[in-house]
């Protein structure tokens, strides 16, 4: 798990916006995960922490899915990271996920009813961004300004 610069007041502003309701998930453990937060300057906010997510898992009983304008199968259930969604919140549909792998962060939660947002990185491919953009409840975005902005529409 990294951050980028910025990413203190963006969790800040996060937090702020989703009051309690706001958390940091990653495949790595809670503990490496706390460290890496108490090591960003200016982070005042408290953030749930969920570790060991498993985004990596694929027990598929819908198998892959190829949405249409989409160049790459998708593998959209992924038992272990969405049940750690639900433990947090029980209704996918009212959870917005913010991350910089289409595959394991956005679409398993887009694609089962929720909120998907793309965070572009170096590693941002380009053919994931049209997809997104004719999703009603995905967006790219290039900065965490646009996710804030995206969250702030659609907060319910």
């Amino acid at each position: 798990m990294f951050f980028k610069d910025g990413a203190a007041n963006y969790l800040n502003a996060l937090g702020t916006l989703f009051s309690g309701a706001a958390a940091i998930m990653s495949n790595s453990e809670e503990d490496s995960i706390r460290e890496k937060l108490q090591g960003l300057e200016g982070l005042t906010i408290d953030l749930h922490i969920i570790g060991l997510a498993e985004k990596m898992v694929v027990i598929s009983e819908k198998g892959q899915v190829q949405p249409e304008g989409f160049p790459a199968p998708i593998n959209p259930d992924r038992p272990a990271y969405l049940g750690k969604l639900r433990q947090f919140h029980s209704d996918i549909a009212g959870i917005a996920v913010i991350g910089d792998n289409p595959f394991l962060d956005v679409f398993p939660v887009l694609l089962n009813g929720g909120y998907g947002i793309l965070l572009e990185t170096e590693v941002t491919q380009g053919y994931e961004i049209p997809f997104l953009k004719a999703h009603p409840r995905g967006h790219f975005a290039r900065n965490y300004d646009e996710a804030l902005r995206f969250l702030e529409l659609h907060k319910a």
